[in-house]
């Protein structure tokens, strides 16, 4: 799951608040009410946010796995000036860019991912099944990290009613 806009608003309204005027108070986590968890921290000055993702992963015995609670973490940096500071993770070269439509009834059988990647959501419902039996669905905004790329691998089909749209990013 991608951490939605609220809590990129509040880790950047924090972060404007503090540069651009210090007189001002960032706001309290616990009055905007949010149904997720922030993650945002305070190190050595330093204002980070983080996002809790998915990540699909092989085991030491070969079998597919999901952790629910892979995060990124994210500093507040000036990224491109004159825009204010934004929040950035570590930057991970990509080595290519894939869009992709899966009709409706698209099934993928069990197979491992073909590279690392991240396999981003933008329309329809994506199922998936991991080698331990765990089973999610992206939907649009959100994304998973798959580095299943040998052993059985996972399973894989459009769960919706409208072709599924992704955009994988490969990585190196």
């Amino acid at each position: 799951m991608c951490i939605g806009v609220g809590s990129f608003c509040y880790c950047f309204l924090n972060v404007f608040i503090k540069n651009h005027n210090p007189a001002l108070k960032p706001i309290a986590a616990s009055r905007l009410r949010l149904s997720f968890s922030l993650g945002v921290v305070t190190s050595n000055g330093v204002l980070m946010c983080n996002w809790t993702l998915l990540h699909l992963f092989v085991d030491e015995n070969g079998v597919s796995r999901v952790d629910s609670h892979f995060t990124q973490e994210l500093v507040a940096v000036d990224f491109a000036p004159p825009a204010p500071p934004m929040f950035v993770s570590h930057v991970v070269d990509a080595q290519s860019l894939a869009m992709i439509e899966l009709p409706v009834g698209w099934h993928g059988d069990w197979h491992p991912s073909p590279k690392r990647q991240w396999v981003i959501c933008l329309a329809g419902e994506m199922g998936y099944k991991a080698g331990d039996g765990t089973e999610f669905t992206l939907r649009p905004g959100t994304c998973i990290l798959t580095t299943d790329t040998h052993g059985r691998g996972h399973n894989s089909w459009n769960a919706g009613a409208v072709p599924v749209r992704l955009a994988l990013v490969q990585l190196r």
